[in-house]
């Protein structure tokens, strides 16, 4: 099914405009909270990042007990939509009242200016590599055992308007046959692909194996480009160079076809592995560097453990292992206790989502 001109342009809105807007706008309600007043510039790539943790987050803190309690689907993305947008308008505010300061629209950018003819013909040999990944994975058609379970899941969502209503592999009630139960309910990843096709008008699987893996690429980009940030221009376009590359062809067979995909970016655990335990780890890079954690690291910080729990069942565990161990380690080496305490109160949600997972039966859920 081909998307239209119109889903087109919804895609880019709902994609690629309202995350950055949004994520510039959490960034920037996080930054009055700060004494650096210069820590308010907007950036390019973070709000970007930043936009997506926050619609995960509300994608995974709405969603579960929407889920609980058998409210119909479209009402909750309405209300994850209007977050978003007052997010997305707040953010439009701060860019114009920054440009109105003089301070630019991409003040404070991750973005060095090319310093060297290389630099822009290496960043050239990057936007056409990347351009070919993309090409891939919109072309290639790979199916498995897991479509049966989010893309066929998140369908239902869409056809139903109501998640975990349906068991997707055998099309009755869901039942105690389906086994993937309590990580599908406390790990919504199918309520985020459903989310987007409703606003987009978009069939389910063509969003998720043709349109989200180029939002999930970039994603992945800039990640390592965030991670990258001491790094010259140079480094960091050969190391995107080389990232990409490594997407499309590091692990070719003679019997599958994932690899186009990595490791299939449209399923919620690849983005897992290769975004979220990464933003997890720029975090804290940003408050070792800091010595502290300030409201915007802090709130970045429970956006990314709700997006990982959201991304997959082990993301609840993992999150809150690097949470943990990572607070402990900053707490020893700054020698600031605060820090732990603050790292280990935001598994909070993991620990309730675990409990959840553990305490409600299949049965409550049956008509």
């Amino acid at each position: 099914m081909t998307p239209g001109f119109w889903e087109i342009i919804r895609c880019i809105i709902i994609g690629l405009l309202l995350p950055f807007l949004s994520g510039t706008g959490i960034l920037a309600l996080a930054d009055r909270r700060s004494k650096e007043t210069d820590e308010r510039r907007v950036s390019v790539i973070l709000p970007f990042v930043a936009g997506y943790l926050l619609l995960w987050s509300l994608v995974e803190l709405i969603s579960v007990p929407g889920t609980v309690f058998k409210i119909p689907f479209r009402p909750l993305a309405g209300i994850i939509l209007g977050i978003v947008a007052v997010m997305g308008i707040y953010g439009l505010f701060t860019i114009l009242n920054n440009i109105k300061d003089g301070k630019g629209v991409s003040s404070g950018a991750l973005i060095s200016v090319f310093e060297k003819r290389s630099d822009v013909v290496l960043f050239v040999v990057f936007l056409v590599v990347a351009a070919i990944f993309l090409y891939m994975n919109i072309t290639s058609d790979f199916y498995d055992a897991d479509d049966s379970r989010f893309l066929v899941g998140a369908g239902d969502i869409v056809r139903s308007n109501y998640i975990l209503k349906t068991d997707p592999v055998t099309g009755g009630l869901l039942d105690s046959g389906y086994r993937d139960f309590k990580k599908d309910l406390i790990s919504q990843w199918a309520a985020y692909i459903a989310y987007n096709s409703v606003l987009t008008g978009m069939d389910a699987t063509v969003y998720a194996h043709s349109v989200y893996p180029i939002f999930a690429g970039l994603l992945i980009v800039s990640v390592y480009w965030l991670l990258m940030k001491d790094q010259s221009m140079e480094n960091k376009t050969l190391a995107g160079i080389i990232l990409v590359v490594m997407a499309a062809f590091g692990n070719y067979s003679t019997h599958s076809q994932e690899t186009v995909s990595i490791v299939r970016t449209w399923q919620g655990k690849a983005t897992l592995s290769l975004f979220g335990v990464l933003c997890i780890i720029y975090i804290f890079m940003q408050i070792y560097d800091k010595g502290d954690i300030d409201p915007k690291n802090g709130l970045l910080l429970v956006m990314a453990d709700l997006s990982l729990s959201l991304m997959s069942s082990m993301g609840i565990v993992i999150a809150a292992i690097m949470l943990v161990s990572y607070g402990l380690y900053m707490a020893v080496s700054k020698k600031k206790l605060k820090i732990f305490i603050i790292s280990a109160l935001i598994c909070i949600p993991n620990v309730l989502l675990y409990l959840l997972s553990e305490v409600y039966t299949i049965e409550r859920f049956v008509s």
